[in-house]
């Protein structure tokens, strides 16, 4: 078979293509130029300069005050009576439609006193109630005793429990107990104590040798009782008022030196005077002074007061330092009381007490 010829003419060695050839572009020696990415940024700017503008007008618009307006608190106790008691040192407010009785008589027509065993006292030293007399009552009771050894609120109520009978007349049964703060004191209650025809709350405060212990009704209902679940949120109202204070100044001592609710440290020196009443100088003294806590806790010695002046010639002038500076890392609460006790006692009892409140730096 004789060759083919080669269809595709040839010029100086040249090969011509045929002309329906499509030529290849050549591959470019530049990338594809990137896309612009600015856009985004300039929207989220402009929208930050809109939104600083809004906030702008609207400040220039709405000036600030030059004064703040004052905010006055308003006591809600304050159309409450007020008993007060400078002899034992306490004062709680009161609704006005409640009644009070705070001069009770018992069987042998004897007034209430503080109970002198650590027990209370047959009759409560203070009464109030909604209403004190009828067929359903609702009374709070305040008891008075003393304290013996000093013992704080929790300490007081589980001694107390102890030595009760544990069955039969005396013995204590309540459903559960617990630590309170009573206006910025510590307190220990019983709840649900039994009381026959009731249950009770017992609540018990500590100041120095004293105990004060709150009595009232559960909330339960009881038809024996004027509404009770009412009552018993007032009660709780009236036990947030109960606060300590100074006793009545005797006639007979006086403190240069330290008022009510004065901030101190230790040690601190104390100067005064007696004249009388029961305060008079006994081998050189004046009588003592101690340091107890907000939890009725001593926290200092017995300090003498040691006159300064002729024993025998009143008024005579006394001076003590109390406590010193490690008594001040001991100390837990933020306030306490100074006892100032007469040296002159009567059966071994201390004849006057003076007690005035103070705060720990």
């Amino acid at each position: 078979m004789p060759p083919q010829e080669n269809n595709v003419p040839e010029v100086n060695n040249l090969i011509i293509p045929p002309a329906n050839f499509t030529p290849i572009p050549p591959l470019a020696n530049n990338p594809v130029p990137p896309k612009p990415r600015g856009n985004a940024f300039l929207l989220v700017l402009t929208f930050l300069l809109i939104l600083t503008g809004i906030f702008g007008v609207w400040y220039f618009s709405h000036p600030l005050p030059d004064e703040v307006e004052e905010i006055v608190l308003v006591d809600k106790f304050s159309d409450w009576k007020t008993y007060k008691n400078e002899e034992y040192g306490f004062e709680f407010k009161y609704p006005a439609d409640w009644q009070l009785r705070s001069s009770l008589v018992n069987a042998q027509n004897q007034p209430p006193k503080v109970s002198t065993d650590g027990s209370w006292s047959f009759e409560p030293f203070v009464e109030i109630g909604n209403p004190m007399s009828g067929m359903n009552v609702y009374p709070l009771y305040i008891f008075i005793s003393l304290n013996p050894k000093n013992l704080n609120a929790e300490s007081y109520v589980k001694d107390m429990v102890a030595s009760a009978p544990k069955e039969g007349p005396g013995g204590i049964r309540y459903y559960k107990e617990f630590a309170l703060s009573v206006g910025g004191q510590s307190a220990y209650e019983l709840y649900s104590v039994f009381a026959y025809d009731q249950n009770d709350e017992e609540i018990t405060i500590t100041n120095a040798n004293l105990t004060y212990t709150v009595k009232f009704p559960v909330s339960d209902e009881n038809p024996n009782l004027s509404n009770p679940k009412d009552n018993n949120k007032i009660s709780h109202q009236i036990l947030s008022t109960f606060k300590f204070i100074s006793t009545s100044t005797p006639t007979g001592i006086s403190i240069s030196n330290l008022k009510d609710g004065q901030v101190v440290t230790f040690p601190l020196n104390i100067v005064g005077s007696i004249n009388g009443n029961g305060w008079a100088g006994d081998e050189g003294e004046a009588g003592s002074v101690q340091v107890f806590d907000n939890n009725g806790k001593a926290i200092s010695e017995v300090s003498v007061l040691k006159i300064t002046t002729d024993t025998l010639k009143l008024p005579a002038q006394f001076s003590v330092t109390v406590g010193d500076k490690k008594m001040m890392d001991n100390i837990t609460t933020a306030g306490g009381v100074m006892i100032f006790r007469s040296a002159a006692e009567k059966d071994g009892q201390i004849v006057n007490e003076y007690k005035i409140p103070i705060k720990f730096k």
